[in-house]
This record gives C-alpha cells, sequence and structure tokens, in this order.
C-alpha cells in the first residue's frame, strides 16, 4: 500500500511508555508521582519533536533510544527498591520481578540496535534483516517473561498464600 509503517511504530512508542512507567509507577507504592508525570510528559514532546521535524519518515531511532534508556533506569530501580524493601523471601514468585526482568533483557538488548540503526541503514546500506531477528528474538524471551509472570500472579489470586 506504500505506506511507511515508522508513523506507526512511532505513535506506538509514544502510547506504549506511559503504560510501562505506569505499571512501575504502581509497583513501587505509588510514591513520586510528580517524577513519573515529568518523565512521561517529557517524553511524549520529545517523541513528537523527533517525529515531526527530526527523523520524519525514517526509522524513529531517537525515541526508541530515550525509551530503552528510560525503561532501563525503571528497571534498575525496581530491582534497588526490591533489594531495599524485600516484599518476599522468594522473588522468583513475585510477577512484578519476572516482568521487569523481560524489560530489562529486552530494552538493554535492544538499546544498541536502536543506537546503530541509523548507521547501518544510511552508511552501510544494510536492510537490518539479521539485526531485526535479534530484536524479534529478545521481543519474544520478553513476552516468555511476561506470561511467567501473569501466570503467577493469575495463580496468587486463585490460591492466596
Amino acid at each position: 500500500l506504500k505506506i511507511n509503517p515508522n508513523y506507526a511504530s512511532s505513535v506506538y512508542r509514544l502510547v506504549s511508555f506511559p503504560l510501562i512507567t505506569l505499571i512501575y509507577f504502581y509497583a513501587l507504592g505509588r510514591k513520586n508521582r510528580m517524577i513519573f508525570l515529568i518523565v512521561n510528559v517529557c517524553f511524549f514532546i520529545f517523541g513528537m519533536i523527533n517525529l515531526l521535524f527530526y527523523q520524519k519518515s525514517s526509522i524513529n531511532t531517537y525515541t526508541l533510544i530515550a525509551e530503552s534508556i528510560l525503561v532501563i533506569i525503571f528497571s534498575l530501580y525496581y530491582f534497588y527498591w526490591l533489594l531495599k524493601e524485600l516484599p518476599t523471601t522468594q522473588l522468583q514468585r513475585l510477577p512484578m520481578f519476572w516482568l521487569n526482568s523481560g524489560h530489562i533483557i529486552y530494552f538493554s538488548g535492544n538499546l544498541f540496535l536502536f543506537v546503530f540503526t541509523s548507521y547501518l541503514v544510511n552508511v552501510l546500506n544494510n536492510n537490518l534483516l539479521v539485526y531485526w531477528t535479534i530484536h524479534n528474538i529478545l521481543g519474544i524471551i520478553e513476552g516468555f517473561m511476561i506470561i511467567v509472570a501473569l501466570w503467577l500472579d493469575l495463580r496468587n489470586i486463585k490460591s492466596p498464600s
């Protein structure tokens, strides 16, 4: 149809990031509301400016890099919070542990891909087939870890102990 898929991907990133931060906001006990709000607003403004003025129809890597770095920071902070608060003695039974692990694996693995995408496409004229396969494998790993988190949460709902 000769429609550029990068616009849909950019809008998806602008919508998915606030949902990810909302998960961390509730997981961290609804503290620091203003920080979460400021980060979301700044990310949205940055993403819109990047989409409209800088990387219009090309792969929107600046927004992907910013999202990856911010989610990695949230993930690391959540791990720090887990070590500090220790809400349970068996972390592998905590659904948010699996969700957070999936996020940090996906976004830290893809951060390098997102950083070098512009160079690979514009300088090396690469079609990103191999690199996007790595991206998809990391997405499958993240999806599997999210499924484990949902399964644990459903199990906790059915039989609270």
